[in-house]
């Protein structure tokens, strides 16, 4: 059986995309899988060297755009900061959310994906099924710029987040929980568990970093990780709710 960076991955080939939005999409593991499953899939990268990495990852797959614009809540040009260790950039770690005193600064683009649905001649907002988000504490900022898209198309949405990053995440999981969304993790391969954050002791409860320290590269259908910072968002109106409602199974 292949070997996955990660549990979530497992389930991604059992959806049907009309259109996928990969935003922070970095060196394109999740973009590998959604472009196998979805019809049309938008990958947002900011980072030049990443973006260059990307289209010639999928040159010649038409159905794969990549943009070098970072989503946000506004539209504009921000400073995004590149951590660097031991004369290394970490493209996977940059953040508009978090300036690193180690790091190197470039200014990016910024547009809100209401905006570049509304400015597209191609793109049909109403047909997006599904946004990952991997944006290392700027989940708020990119999900108050596609309040439009939600509320029209309920695209499921997988995101990373984490207390640590994010000290605002309680309000971001009260926002998608007030619009109708269900949250789940996958803490075992193949697998969704429902879960519910209210307090930053639940978040602190699943991510503790002694059990970050634990994870390995890698998981089968039946592994288990101990350190849980990817969380699905399901709304009943999605059109691959039934697709990935064989995978939920209560807490064990």
């Amino acid at each position: 059986m292949k070997l996955y960076s990660d549990t979530d991955e497992l389930l991604l080939p059992s959806l049907d995309i009309r259109t996928g939005i990969d935003v922070g999409a970095n060196a394109g593991t999740y973009a590998l899988h959604l472009a196998r499953v979805s019809k049309t899939l938008v990958c947002f990268e900011p980072v030049p060297f990443m973006q260059r990495l990307l289209n010639m990852l999928f040159a010649g797959q038409k159905h794969v755009i990549i943009r070098n614009e970072a989503l946000s809540d506004r539209n504009g040009v921000a400073t995004l900061s590149i951590p660097v260790q031991e004369n290394e950039a970490v493209t996977a770690m940059a953040s508009l959310h978090t300036a690193f005193p180690q790091g190197r600064d470039i200014a990016v683009n910024t547009i809100r994906l209401d905006d570049f649905c509304r400015e597209s001649t191609w793109l049909d907002p109403a047909l997006i099924d599904f946004i990952k988000i991997d944006v290392e504490g700027f989940e708020n900022e990119v999900i108050a710029g596609m309040r439009e898209v939600l509320a029209k198309a309920h695209p499921v949405l997988l995101i990373e987040i984490e207390l640590r990053h994010n000290s605002r995440c309680l309000d971001l999981f009260a926002e998608l929980r007030e619009a109708g969304y269900a949250s789940y993790v996958s803490p075992v391969g193949g697998a969704l568990t429902p879960v519910s954050i209210t307090t930053a002791e639940q978040l602190g409860a699943i991510q503790d970093l002694n059990s970050l320290a634990l994870e390995k590269p890698g998981y089968r259908i039946n592994s288990r990780r101990h350190y849980l910072n990817n969380f699905w968002f399901v709304h009943p109106d999605s059109v691959l709710k039934d697709s990935l409602s064989r995978f939920i199974r209560a807490s064990d």
